[in-house]
C-alpha cells in the first residue's frame, strides 16, 4: 500500500516540474532572446518479485519476470535552440543572431553569454547591455570596415563616424506565389528577328512585320547580252 502511494507521488512530482517549465515558457514569451525548454521523464528502477525462466526442451516454455515499477522521475530539462523570428525595432544598436552562437558580455571580471541583443551606447560610446551595464565583446574593424584579428575587447562605436554611400550593384527579390491562384501557362513575347541572306541562300517566302506570309512569287528571267 505504501509503495503504491509513493509511486503515485513520484508521478505528481515529475509532472509538477513539467508544469513549472511550461509556466516559465509562457512567462517569458515576450523575453528577448529567450529559448523555451522541455521536460523528459525516465522510469525509475523496477523491483523484481520473481525472475524469468528460459524454455525447457521437451517441457514447459519460458516465463516472464515479475517486476513492479517504482514510479517516474525527471530525466532532463532541455533548452530548445530553434531559430526565432526577426523583427524591426527601429533601434540601430539592437542586434540578433541568425543561427548558433551567443553574444559575449563582460563585467570587468568575467565573460557571460546571452542571445538577447537589446544593446545601447553608454556615455563613453561603448556598446553595453542596458539591463546589466555589461559591455559587449568583439573584434573591432579598421577605418575601411575590415575586421582585424586579435583578442576580444570592449566594442566602441563613435557616433560621428560615417561611411560613404555606395551605389547598389545587385538586388535580390523574394516572393511567395498564391497557393489558391489558378495555374497560368508561360507567355513569351519577342520581337521578330531579321537575318541577312547571301547569294547562296534559297529564299522561299517573305514575311511581314506581324509575322504573316506576304505571298510574293519569285519570277526568274534571263537576259541576253549583245
Amino acid at each position: 500500500m505504501l509503495r503504491s502511494i509513493y509511486t503515485g507521488i513520484t508521478g505528481l512530482g515529475a509532472n509538477t516540474v513539467e508544469l513549472d517549465v511550461i509556466s516559465n515558457n509562457i512567462a517569458n514569451s515576450e523575453t528577448i532572446g529567450f529559448k523555451q525548454s522541455r521536460v523528459t521523464f525516465q522510469e525509475m528502477m523496477s523491483e523484481n518479485l520473481k525472475t524469468g525462466s528460459r524454455p525447457v526442451s521437451g517441457g514447459r516454455g519460458g516465463t516472464n519476470p515479475q517486476q513492479i515499477g517504482l514510479g517516474t522521475a525527471v530525466g532532463s530539462i532541455d533548452t530548445i535552440f530553434t531559430q526565432g523570428t526577426f523583427m524591426t525595432t527601429g533601434v540601430k544598436t539592437d542586434l540578433a543572431i541568425n543561427g548558433d552562437g551567443f553574444f559575449v558580455l563582460n563585467d570587468g571580471v568575467g565573460n557571460y553569454y546571452t542571445r538577447a541583443g537589446a544593446f545601447g551606447l553608454d556615455a563613453q560610446n561603448y556598446l553595453v547591455d542596458p539591463a546589466t551595464g555589461m559591455k559587449v565583446q568583439g573584434v573591432m574593424a579598421d577605418e575601411n570596415g575590415v575586421i582585424q584579428s586579435g583578442r576580444f575587447q570592449n566594442i566602441s562605436i563613435d557616433p560621428s563616424l560615417t561611411v560613404s554611400a555606395v551605389a547598389s550593384s545587385s538586388v535580390q527579390i523574394y516572393g511567395n506565389l498564391n497557393a489558391n491562384a489558378d495555374a497560368i501557362g508561360s507567355i513569351r513575347e519577342s520581337d521578330f528577328l531579321m537575318a541577312a541572306a547571301d547569294g547562296s541562300d534559297l529564299l522561299m517566302s517573305l514575311y511581314s512585320q506581324d509575322g504573316s506570309v506576304m505571298d510574293l512569287d519569285r519570277e526568274t528571267r534571263s537576259r541576253s547580252t549583245a
